[in-house]
Parts: structure tokens; sequence; C-alpha cells
């Protein structure tokens, strides 16, 4: 039977390091993911970004893998090899992830972001829709997501249930209105109508 190893507190402090540096990889590697950036492009990145952190590239000690990060875009499972002929469109959906070696400890984190949004005048109101190319929502699911605390059992991370209902208070307290609804493509898109400033009642 394996045992549990106990780190001491100096040994805790490093991995805690170790993960704000490699946080701030993350950070960066989120902001460059945008149409017509290539997965080649990103890897590139995430290796310059993690030796200048001070460490090195955990997936890179892995035998076989010869890259930095795993970026799947859509369908994409896990181990999506970072290529240069990978370039993100509009509504593609992006997983990012990403290992850093710091002082004998790895760390490892990840990201998924969609490209889409779109923004136009309709009428009195200005009008954001952002969209996901997921699997979408529980039709059962739909008329709860603004309940505090509510979170479907289909829901893949973990949460509080408070998100919806946050974005719902700003949007409202803007005289707008929000909403979720599931794509026919698939995916699910909200959709956030707030009025412009000129129709919005006076104080």
């Amino acid at each position: 039977m394996l045992k549990a190893t106990i780190k001491t507190e100096e040994e805790i402090a490093i991995m805690k390091e170790g993960g704000r540096r490699l946080g701030k990889v993350k950070a960066a590697l989120r902001e460059m993911v945008k149409e017509g950036v290539s997965a080649a492009q990103v890897e590139a990145e995430a290796v310059a970004l993690i030796e200048k952190e001070g460490g090195e590239a955990s997936f890179k000690m892995v035998e076989g893998y010869s890259w930095a990060t795993c970026i799947n875009v859509n369908a994409g499972l896990v181990h999506g090899i970072p290529k240069e002929s990978v370039v993100f469109k509009k509504g593609d959906v992006v997983s990012v992830d990403v290992g850093m070696y710091y002082k004998g400890f790895h760390t490892d984190t990840s990201f998924t972001t969609a490209i889409e949004a779109s923004a136009e005048v309709q009428h009195q109101f200005c009008v954001l829709r952002i969209a996901d190319n997921g699997p979408g929502i529980p039709a059962a699911d739909l008329p709860r997501v603004f309940e505090k605390f509510y979170r479907s059992r289909a829901a893949a991370s973990a949460g509080t249930g408070l998100g919806l209902p946050i974005a719902r208070g700003f949007v409202e307290a803007q005289q707008g209105t929000i909403s979720l609804g599931n794509r026919s493509g698939g995916g699910v898109e909200c959709m956030i109508m707030l009025p412009l400033p000129q129709h919005t009642e006076q104080a």
C-alpha cells in the first residue's frame, strides 16, 4: 500500500509559489487565445513564460511528449498537440492545459474559453451575445439557472450556484435583462440587453 508523504512547511511554500507563477503563465496564455492565433503560437509563448518564471515545462518531462501544453479545440479530448495548422476561429471553444516544474514540484492548470461574442444596437438597446459550443443546458434546468445556489446535476465543474444570480443582479441594476438558451447547433447563448443611456429612467 502506498503511504502518504506529509510535506514540510517549506515544501508547501514552494508549491504555493510554483502555483502562483504558473497562474501568471495561465493568465497570459488566456489573453492570447483569439481569432487568427495558432496553437503553436500559444505553445511558444508558454515555453518562454515558463522559463521566465524560473521553471521547466512539466509535460516535456513525459517520455514521448515534446510540448509544454496540450491544446484542444471543440470536440478534441485530451493531449491535443499544439500544431501550427490549428488556427483558432470565431466560434471555437479552446482548452489549454499547461504544467510547470518548479524547485522539485509539479504544478498543473488549465482553462477553457470560447471565441464568440458580439455586440450590436437594436432599437433602444445594446444587445450583447456570448455563446459556446458545449453540451448545452438540460431543458428542465433552464427555468432555474438564475436561482441562487441552484446547480444542474449535469454541470461538469464545481461551483456555488451564485455566478448567474449575481450577473442578473448587475444587469437588472442597469434596467437590463439577461437570458440563457440552448442553440440549435449545440451550446448555450447568453443574451444581455441594456437600455441605451438616453432611454434609461431618470433618477
